[in-house]
This record gives C-alpha cells, sequence and structure tokens, in this order.
C-alpha cells in the first residue's frame, strides 16, 4: 500500500539560491591567474564529503540549478543528487527526458541504487512501456533492500511474497502483499490477516482487516490477543477488553483487560480484574500499574496497596499517594513531606497556595509556588507557580521581583501558556485577551530543514532530498519496534508530519524529554506547531476579521489538522463543529449544500462561529474560545460567578477541567506560532538566556 501523500514542498520551500555566482567564481579563478594555492583550496570547497546537509542545500535548488548541477558539477555527490532530483521535477511533464536522467545513474549512485531504479520503472509505466525489466534488476541487484518488497508486488510474484514478508514484515509493501495474498488464499486469509494486525497498524484500512479477522470462525485465543492488541493501539478500549477476556490468561493481557475495562468507564469490573492480576501473577511486572490504579478504584484498601508499591514499585508511589492525597487529607502532608519535588507535589501545593491567595494570605501563597518553582523547576506546573508568583508579588508592591519571575517562565518554559502571559505582564507586543483580534500577524516563514539525528545512510539520504514517503517506509522497518529512544521518537515524528499525520507528530514530540537536546532544534517547533491549510485559513479569516494564528492554535487543538477527525460525541472536521451547530452557520452564510469533511467549507463554518461568540464576548478572545468549546450558556454562568474583571483568575476558575485545559492549550498554540511569526520574540527569548 502506497504511504499517505505527503504535502507539496514546493509550497513550503523557501527562495532557491543563485548559482550563477559560483559559477562566475570558478571562470575567474581558471582565468584569473590566482596562485595554485587558491586553486587547491576551491578545489577542495567543491570536492568535499558528500553530508545530508549538503543534499537538504541542493533540493532547495530551482529546476534550472538542478539541471546545471546534474550536468557540470565538480563533485560526484552533487551531480548524482541532481540527476535524481532532476528526473523526479521533470518526471510527470517530460518523462522521456527523465528516463535518460536516469539511465545508469543506479551504478554511479549506489546508496539510492533501488530508488532510482524504482523511479525508472514508474516513469517507464508512465511512458506505457514495460518495466519489468527494470523490477527484475531491482530484485537481483538489491537483495538486502527492503524496497524489493515493491518489486515482488509489481511483478505479482506472489510465489516470492511469503519470503518478502517474513523478510520485511514491517515494510509498507510487505503488508499490502499480506493484504493481496488474503484476497488470493482465503484458506489462508487468517495469517495474512494477522500479519497486517500486528504489523500494518499505520494502514487506512486498518479497521476493515480488523473487522474482517474478527468474521473469520477459525480465532483461535491467540489470534483475539494479537487482535486486541491491534484496538489496544488504537485506543478501541471497549472493544479491545471484549477480545482480551477471550485471549490467553497472562500478566500482560489480564492488566491490558483491566486498563482497557478501567479507560471503558467500567470500574468496578477493571478493580476486580487488577485484584486478579495481583493474586494470580506475584511476580509480574504489570503489578506496578495495578496497584497504582487499585489505589484510586478501592480506597478501603489503599494502605495495602501503599506498601506493597513502597516495598516493590517506589518510583509509582509518590504518582499513588497524589492519588489518594485527592480524596483523603490524611496522605497529603506524607506526600509533601516524602516527595516534595514531585509533579503530585506541586499540584497539591498550588491547590493550597490558591486557596491561601483566596484568603488574602499572599506571602502564604507566595511561599508555596516558590518551592514548586524551585523544587520541580522542570514540570509544567513550575509555568503556572511562576506565573502566579509574579502576579501576588505584584499586588505587594514586589515589582521588581515580578518581574524576575516572569522572565524565569519564558527561559525555563517558553512554549507554555504561562510563558504567553508573562510576556504580556511584561509588556512585550504579544496581545493580550482582549487584543488578540486585533493583531494581524505574518504567518511563519518555513524553516530550512535540517538532517535526521540517527538512522541509516540511506534513511539520512532520502530525507535530506525530501523524499519523504520513501523515508517513511524504509523507517516502518529500519525503527526499533519497541522502546523507542528519544532520538527515534524524535525521526518518527518528522517523518510522520512530513507526511501529514501531525496528530501523530504531536503524540511522539509530547514524550520527549523536557530537557532533551532535541528540543533545541528548529524543526521539533515547525513539527510540533505545523503551518498547514494556509489558504483556506486565510480566505476564511479575512472574511471574518479573525487573527490568523488563533485559528490555526485552534484547530490544532480541536482535530490535529484531521480533515476527517470525528469525536466520540458527533462533532467533525478540522475545527469539530457539532452538525446542528454547523446547520446554524451553514445558514447564515445561505449554504445550502455542504460537506464537513472538505477543509476549505469546514475551516469557513468553524471561523464563522469563532467570529460570531467573538462579538457576543465583544472580541474578548478568552471568553470566546471557552464558549467554542463549552458553549455560550456555561461561559455566562461562570462570568456571574467569577466576574470578569481579572481574566487570569477567571479561567483558573472554571470548574470544567477539560475547558481550562483546552483554553490554555489554544492559547500556548497561539503564542508557539506568532514566535514562528515574530522572529524578535525568539530575540528577546535568546536574550533573557544570557
Amino acid at each position: 500500500m502506497p504511504a499517505p501523500s505527503s504535502p507539496s514542498t514546493s509550497q513550503t520551500r523557501p527562495p532557491a539560491r543563485s548559482l550563477w555566482r559560483r559559477r562566475r567564481t570558478w571562470f575567474l579563478v581558471g582565468g584569473g591567474g590566482l596562485g595554485a594555492a587558491a586553486v587547491v583550496v576551491l578545489l577542495g570547497i567543491w570536492w568535499r564529503s558528500p553530508t545530508p546537509e549538503a543534499a537538504i542545500a541542493l533540493r532547495q535548488s530551482d529546476f534550472a540549478e538542478l539541471r546545471w548541477q546534474s550536468r557540470f558539477a565538480m563533485d560526484v555527490a552533487t551531480r548524482q543528487r541532481a540527476r535524481f532530483l532532476y528526473a523526479l521535477a521533470i518526471a510527470p511533464d517530460q518523462p522521456q527526458a527523465a528516463l535518460q536522467a536516469l539511465q545508469g545513474l543506479e551504478r554511479s549512485y549506489p546508496l539510492l541504487g533501488p530508488y532510482i531504479l524504482k523511479l525508472r520503472a514508474q516513469v517507464q509505466t508512465q511512458l506505457g512501456q514495460d518495466p519489468r525489466e527494470t523490477w527484475r534488476q531491482l530484485l537481483n541487484t538489491y537483495p538486502e533492500s527492503p524496497v524489493q518488497a515493491e518489486a515482488v508486488l509489481a511483478l505479482g510474484q506472489w510465489d516470492l511474497a511469503p519470503a518478502t514478508i517474513q523478510r520485511w514484515p514491517r515494510y509498507p509493501a510487505s503488508n499490502e502483499l499480506a493484504r493481496q495474498l488474503a484476497k488470493r488464499q482465503p484458506a489462508e486469509a487468517k495469517r495474512w490477516l494477522l500479519q497486517i494486525a500486528q504489523f500494518g497498524r499505520y494502514r487506512f484500512d486498518i479497521d476493515a482487516v480488523l473487522s474482517e479477522l474478527q468474521a473469520l470462525p477459525n480465532l483461535t485465543a491467540s489470534d483475539r490477543q494479537q487482535i486486541a492488541d491491534a484496538y489496544w493501539q488504537r485506543d478501541d478500549y471497549a472493544t479491545a477488553a471484549d477480545l482480551y477476556a477471550r485471549s490467553p490468561q497472562t500478566d500482560e493481557t489480564l492488566y491490558r483487560q483491566a486498563r482497557s475495562r478501567d479507560l471503558s468507564s467500567q470500574p468496578e469490573v477493571a478493580r476486580t480484574l487488577y485484584q486478579q492480576l495481583l493474586q494470580r501473577f506475584p511476580q509480574s511486572p504489570e503489578r506496578e500499574r495495578a496497584l497504582v490504579h487499585l489505589v484510586r478504584l478501592d480506597p478501603a484498601n489503599r494502605d495495602r496497596y501503599l506498601q506493597l508499591l513502597e516495598r516493590q514499585f517506589a518510583r509509582s508511589l509518590p504518582e499513588a499517594l497524589g492519588l489518594a492525597a485527592a480524596t483523603e487529607p490524611r496522605y497529603r502532608p506524607i506526600l509533601l513531606q516524602r516527595f516534595p519535588a514531585s509533579p503530585e507535589a506541586a499540584a497539591l501545593r498550588w491547590q493550597q497556595a490558591w486557596q491561601q491567595a483566596e484568603a488574602g494570605n499572599l506571602p502564604q501563597a507566595i511561599a508555596l509556588v516558590t518551592q514548586t518553582r524551585d523544587r520541580s523547576p522542570t514540570i509544567e506546573a513550575a509555568a503556572q507557580a511562576g506565573f502566579w508568583l509574579g502576579r501576588w508579588q505584584t499586588q505587594l508592591g514586589q515589582t521588581d521581583a515580578a518581574q524576575a519571575a516572569w522572565q524565569w517562565v519564558l527561559q525555563q518554559h517558553p512554549d507554555s501558556y504561562y510563558a504567553w502571559r508573562s510576556a504580556a505582564a511584561l509588556g512585550w507586543p504579544v496581545g493580550d485577551f482582549s487584543q488578540v483580534q486585533a493583531q494581524q500577524p505574518a504567518w511563519p516563514q518555513a524553516q530550512s530543514p535540517q538532517a535526521l539525528p540517527a538512522g541509516s545512510a540511506v534513511l539520512k539520504e532520502l530525507y535530506a532530498l525530501g523524499q519523504t514517503e520513501d523515508a517513511w517506509r524504509l523507517w516502518q522497518q529500519e525503527g526499533p519496534s519497541r522502546d523507542p529512544s528519544p532520538s527515534d521518537r524524535f525521526i518518527s515524528a518528522l517523518l510522520e508530519a512530513s507526511i501529514s499525520r501531525y496528530d501523530r507528530a504531536a503524540s511522539l514530540l509530547k514524550g520527549l524529554p523536557i530537557d532533551s537536546p532535541l528540543r533545541q532544534r528548529s524543526d521539533f517547533v515547525s513539527t510540533l506547531y505545523p503551518v498547514v491549510f494556509k489558504e483556506e485559513i486565510t480566505a476564511a479569516t479575512q472574511r471574518d476579521r479573525l487573527n490568523p494564528l488563533l485559528v490555526l492554535g485552534l484547530i490544532r487543538q480541536e482535530s490535529r489538522f484531521l480533515p476527517g477527525a470525528t469525536s466520540v460525541v458527533g462533532a467533525r472536521g478540522l475545527m469539530q463543529l457539532m452538525p446542528e451547530t454547523a446547520a446554524e452557520v451553514a445558514a447564515e452564510l445561505g449554504l445550502q449544500q455542504y460537506d464537513l469533511g472538505d477543509p476549505q467549507t469546514n475551516i469557513q463554518l468553524g471561523s464563522r462561529y469563532l467570529r460570531n461568540v467573538l462579538d457576543y464576548w465583544r472580541e474578548d478572545s478568552l471568553f470566546a474560545i471557552a464558549s467554542y468549546n463549552a458553549g455560550p450558556g456555561n461561559v455566562e454562568n461562570w462570568v456571574r460567578r467569577f466576574g470578569r474583571s481579572d481574566r487570569d483568575r477567571w479561567l483558573e476558575q472554571i470548574p470544567f477541567p477539560e475547558t481550562r485545559d483546552y483554553v490554555e492549550k489554544v492559547l500556548s498554540n497561539y503564542w508557539n506560532y506568532l514566535r514562528q511569526s515574530d522572529r524578535s520574540l525568539e530575540q528577546r527569548l535568546q536574550q533573557l538566556d544570557r
């Protein structure tokens, strides 16, 4: 199966560098009588070793430069790469010329030999020529490349398919071979569909594959476990739970069955299953998570579970104590005394600080948030603590200390919602809740790509040349199947984003340690906060007088840029409109026929609804975003209860945790897009670090 299409690089590629100056310099050297030493130095520049960075620079070249480089570049690596990229560029319109450019290239460019032959076969097909000899050449010449699976698929050599699948089980073409074999060999359908269930969970038809499997009459308990694992990975916990109940009862399947019931709102069933796990598998590592969940689900036996955790899995004790402290005050001093630097202690300390501030005891509130900031500086709660430290110090007239507190937040947690609020408090030109819509920031400029931090030479070369679909396919086979390192997660995120799977990319990047050097790369920010659907957003926001970066941030939170996203309550599309809301807005716009699955239409309707709630709240983005999530009625109620004079305080008091988190994330998205748009903000942040 082909990988999902990646977005066109032509829309994000920065202007190409002109080559004529370099050519002129060379010709001047040849006729200008420079010394031999100077010529040697220049030759050294031209003949430098090939690097991914050089490949990245080349793929940013324009058409004319690629053509020139493919013929006259003095170093072999540049000529090879340029010929390949040139052939790719002209193949759609000039396939015959592309075929000539590719002739014999695999011999001089063996690193990408399989991909050159693959491209040649595709161009031959486009020209109506027989590509079978080229595919056979690929099979015979590159036995170590997983691209062989694509050759087997193209040639229809079904006798080679089983061995190919076994050798490269995670390569996408191998899973397409399995899909075809399931159709061609009905008696062996289970074998091949199970292959896809285990190794092809990224496929768009995986739901259909899993449904076919469940309908088969001869499933064993082990088969059901493989299917359950696939549903577990896809977060379909209700289906996974039913299948795990009919799977072999190992410690892992019993835990996953319990957790699936837990996540499917069946706490009583989950508690019983967790308890069975403790009894039946006394040495299992799955006991650790089971004990933590039982602290929450079985308060009558909390002390026993906590004692078992302390003896066997002490690292999870702070989390368990935090769950216990949420409902039983007697655990709170234990948590604060024994684990003062834990996230759970920080959350408890924040509750206490807020209570003290509401009671008018600001010195005690300041002391509590200062402890969180100083003892747990890297956790997310520290950003909240630092911002409110500055707010409360300001109320006490401690202006210099407040400025230092906000600067600390910007230094330590620059991508957080509280960094935006701290920047506003410091007087930076970032807008306030009521000023966001008045700003019309420029769209973020595309960043130059960077080389992958790890991976094979072939993977790095494909990515550097912009062949991200092929790189993604190769990584499915090459990347680790379990326990990925931070570099592995980062590479996976870059490649998922390159084929427009932004939701998966964001989840992968979220798991990176906060102190990871990978977070300092420019492609970390651009991958975590991608700029997509620019034309659709521009059209809608200009019509409705909206800040385009706020709409971009709203889409990122609502749907992770998936046009077909559908929520559990029926909200659809990029901005997750409920059908009845969409119908009202469509009537307002005079649209009788519309498709919520169409990005342009969905963004148009969502932007108009956002404009309506902004009009209702007189351009206040805080109340408008809260209304977008929870409805204007709830927001009106909260305004009556908490007032509207202090927006920061109002947000902290929203009684719906989901809405409070939603508003913070939308506005933190906006802040991070604003940082990409206005490079002066990044310069200010860098100056704080000096």
